[in-house]
């Protein structure tokens, strides 16, 4: 009989300590292990949320960096056409100077030619007359 008593204290015993540890122990790991459980997973939907957020700015990034890409090709088509126009305007202005100058050339030798001939036919008649006077 006394082993029942004891065996029945034990098992008192045994609750009233599990009892305690469950109150003590247990529960407050529990709600910590919770609490931990919690913040992971809050924190898990910011990252989350975060992700998101990131790629949408990544995608507005990327997107108006390609546009600046386009806008800048179009500037740079511009200014090459600009600097064509340039080019041409300024080839054409050189080209027309050259042919003025080299018509003013034409002329000025044409004047120096018929100038030439006036002298050379002069310098034969002086020629021709000396020549005259040496066999005449």
């Amino acid at each position: 009989m006394q082993m029942l008593i004891t065996i029945i204290s034990i098992m008192v015993m045994l609750a009233i300590l599990l009892a305690a540890l469950n109150k003590i122990y247990y529960k407050p790991i529990d709600r910590i292990i919770e609490e931990r459980e919690s913040k992971i997973k809050n924190e898990d939907s910011l990252i989350e949320s975060q992700t998101n957020e990131i790629g949408q700015i990544t995608s507005s990034i990327e997107k108006q960096l390609k546009d600046n890409q386009k806008y800048a090709r179009e500037i740079k088509e511009n200014l090459i056409k600009q600097g064509e126009a340039v080019r041409e305007e300024k080839v054409t202005k050189a080209r027309e100077k050259a042919r003025v100058i080299f018509e003013e050339k034409m002329d000025r030798f044409d004047i120096e030619i018929r100038e030439a001939e006036t002298l050379l036919a002069r310098e034969i008649g002086q020629f021709s007359e000396k020549m005259k006077e040496i066999f005449i």
